[in-house]
């Protein structure tokens, strides 16, 4: 409160990023490696570290470039894999995303992407690219998502479930640091689009907090009573200036009553088809 503290938090978290790569280190090759001891650490664990980072790279490089010969899409390749404390995640840039097709388009593109499914990478975002311009909505797939569907291939049955489901996500300035030469499309704000999305973004939300919170524990039951009216709230307010059916109006209202869900699907299939709607307009 009484002191400026900026240096230290910097600080102490260069020191939690030395302290990941650390155990990185240890556990993906130190112990199995013939080694017992470790001399010049330093720089042995971050020219590894540079090293492994190139190599996850590479090999999403070439499972990207694979495909790309054979589509009809052209990509944006990262140039990084970005690290959070617990996982990994890579942004791509993707052309020929049509969203009028969407549903059909991302099948196709996870099918060429499955070997993504033998990376190190937990998270996989992709970017709509037009003239070197992101668009401000995107959609995520977990790396469960594509084993998934390297088993459908392989065996011809396909688990059903919404754990790891491709996921809508908007498209920051932040993320497009991981593509190089690509800059945000700035377009006029559509108020009823920017609320529509977010309203169901808050769908989103709440549907994964239902899902993962039990109700037969007392704490977990407590904390999902009071998301449940911090979101109520927020998507009653944007579902009050958007324009849409009465219709669909009652499905969100029995949705926010507990009488209705929503998948990760329809809610994909729901943004992508008014966002379309409002672009004609």
């Amino acid at each position: 409160m009484y002191s400026d503290i900026s240096n230290l938090k910097i600080e102490e978290q260069n020191w939690y990023n030395r302290l990941l790569i650390t155990v990185s280190y240890y556990v993906l090759y130190f112990v199995d490696s013939n080694r017992t001891q470790l001399f010049n650490s330093k720089t042995t664990i971050r020219n590894w570290w540079e090293a492994y980072n190139k190599n996850r790279l590479e090999e999403i490089h070439h499972i990207i470039k694979e495909f790309e010969n054979e589509s009809y899409f052209s990509f944006h390749l990262p140039n990084r894999v970005i690290e959070t404390e617990t996982l990994s995640e890579v942004v791509i840039g993707i052309t020929g995303l049509i969203p009028e097709n969407f549903e059909e388009d991302s099948l196709y593109l996870i099918e060429g992407l499955v070997d993504l499914s033998s990376t190190e990478i937990d998270f996989f975002n992709f970017i709509n690219i037009q003239d070197s311009q992101a668009i401000s909505n995107g959609f995520r797939v977990q790396k469960v998502f594509f084993e998934r569907f390297k088993n459908f291939i392989d065996t011809g049955e396909f688990e059903e479930s919404d754990y790891g489901n491709p996921i809508p996500i908007y498209v920051d300035n932040s993320m497009l640091v991981s593509l190089n030469d690509i800059t945000l499309k700035t377009i006029p704000i559509n108020e009823n689009a920017e609320s529509f999305s977010q309203m169901m973004f808050n769908v989103w939300k709440l549907s994964e907090y239902r899902n993962r919170l039990s109700k037969k524990n007392r704490v977990e039951n407590e904390w999902l009573e009071e998301i449940e009216k911090e979101y109520g709230t927020d998507i009653q307010r944007y579902l009050d200036k958007v324009e849409t059916t009465e219709e669909f109006k009652n499905n969100i209202k029995e949705f926010l009553e507990g009488k209705f869900t929503f998948s990760n699907n329809e809610i994909i299939d729901t943004l992508t088809d008014y966002l379309v709607l409002m672009n004609d307009e």
